[in-house]
């Protein structure tokens, strides 16, 4: 049905499409030989408007200068519409306005927002669904919403209420359609990203590197539609989808997990937050680098299991951990619960540099079993053995686990060698574990 609308016998309307996202849009239609009509309250932008869209491959181009915060002139629009063409297949409430507001700020600002943002595209619709469902023909409506309608980021309040007012109304308008005589209609959701024009521009002239173009919007919101996609979610040239999603399922995490609003640009959070979008935690030395986090951390972690914590790793190690097998029991496999160490010096016999006779890590060791629930249950001692080279020859070091510890990988030999350190904690609160790491990292702030 949406791939029957992009034809040269369809009727497309366009608010706020003398400049910006509207008239990118506008020619991607004329593009298939579409009949277009431009709609805007500027109407000195509307003649040159036209010429372009003309050029673009427009069958014909109608051009209307009209308010959309004025319900009465959108009706106009509608019967002017049918008159020439017949009707309307394809509608796109794009105009809009934001020229800042403050939440305790003029009446005038947020009246002005709210008219042209939400009651603009509630108007649109109002006046032109009725024909459409009438008509009997494959058609779309598509609203012009924005990420800070669903972020809602603090800044421009006026801009996010009317913004997640037409998020709200387009969901629910989807649902109408679909389920009652206008079926053969669609709705759909044009969420933008960062597009350079002259509502974002603030004074610049060239395009930010980040921004996307109203042309390179246009043409990805014209794919999406074909696709039949509701959410049409738009990346730019910096931002990912990715990034998006998590920023958007952390907004709704504030109410499922009883969070503060907007917790987001709360500094209760502000590291949680980090944590969760990047899986990383930032260095607590210099010579620490970035370390991957679980995406659940800190404050946004329900129930504090574990963590992890692990320092940079010299070049000598050319593998990871291998876990050692075990018995039905859940006991390490053979006569000794002797982990596999992986890592080893490229040139046994040379004095490293991180210290005289560098040790490998030490392999895993959890001597743990399973329950039914899926939980471990940590054993009453651990001892991991390694062996080394060293300037003496070789030699043997054990460490013992803390009972608190599900399991405790550390680096045979001195703190002072940079080995590698790895703990995985299933409970932060355990004063065992605080002391553990204080005391670890103490230690190993004196050697570095």
């Amino acid at each position: 049905m949406v791939d029957s609308v992009f034809n040269a016998d369809s009727v497309a309307v366009i608010t706020g499409s003398g400049a910006g996202i509207g008239l990118a849009l506008a020619q991607e239609l004329a593009s298939v030989g579409m009949r277009v009509v431009l709609v805007d309250n500027r109407a000195d932008l509307l003649e040159a408007a036209a010429r372009k869209v003309r050029d673009a491959g427009a069958a014909d181009v109608m051009t209307r200068s009209a308010d959309v915060s004025d319900e009465a002139s959108m009706a106009s629009l509608e019967a002017e519409v049918a008159e020439r063409f017949g009707g309307t297949d394809i509608l796109v409430n794009n105009a809009g306005i934001q020229p800042g507001s403050a939440m305790f700020g003029p009446r005038d600002a947020w009246e002005a927002v709210l008219k042209t943002n939400l009651w603009g595209v509630i108007n649109g619709t109002r006046a032109f669904a009725t024909r459409m469902i009438e008509r009997g023909r494959p058609g779309m409506i598509v609203n012009t919403g924005s990420k800070q309608g669903i972020t809602t980021p603090p800044g421009d309040p006026a801009y996010n209420v009317a913004k997640a007012g037409v998020k709200a109304y387009t969901e629910a308008l989807a649902h109408e359609l679909r389920s009652g005589a206008g079926a053969h209609l669609s709705a759909h959701l044009l969420i933008p990203g960062f597009v350079f024009t002259e509502l974002t521009a603030g004074g610049r002239t060239q395009k930010p590197d980040g921004a996307w173009s109203p042309e390179e919007l246009a043409r990805f919101a014209m794919e999406k539609l074909r696709e039949g996609d509701f959410y049409i979610l738009c990346p730019d040239n910096d931002v990912s989808r990715e990034l998006d999603e998590k920023r958007m399922t952390w907004a709704m995490g504030d109410i499922i997990e009883n969070r503060p609003a907007l917790s987001r640009w709360h500094p209760d959070y502000a590291e949680a937050f980090e944590a969760y979008i990047f899986g990383r935690r930032r260095p607590a030395h210099r010579n620490l680098g970035f370390k991957p986090l679980p995406i659940i951390w800190g404050r946004r972690q329900a129930s504090e299991r574990w963590a992890l914590i692990q320092t940079k790793k010299p070049p000598h190690i050319r593998a990871g951990w291998r876990r050692q097998s075990r018995d039905s029991g859940g006991r390490l496999a053979g006569a000794e619960a002797r982990p596999e160490p992986i890592g080893d010096r490229q040139e046994a016999g040379r004095s490293s540099r991180w210290g005289r006779g560098w040790t490998p890590p030490v392999g895993r060791s959890q001597a743990e079993t399973q329950t039914s629930a899926g939980r471990c249950r940590p054993a009453t001692r651990i001892t991991m053995r390694a062996t080394a080279p060293s300037a003496s020859g070789r030699r043997v070091a054990s460490v013992r686990a803390i009972r608190s510890f599900r399991s405790v990988n550390i680096g045979a030999g001195p703190v002072g060698y940079r080995s590698s350190f790895v703990a995985s904690l299933f409970s932060l609160r355990d004063p065992k574990v605080k002391n553990f790491l204080r005391t670890f990292a103490n230690r190993r702030e004196q050697t570095l």
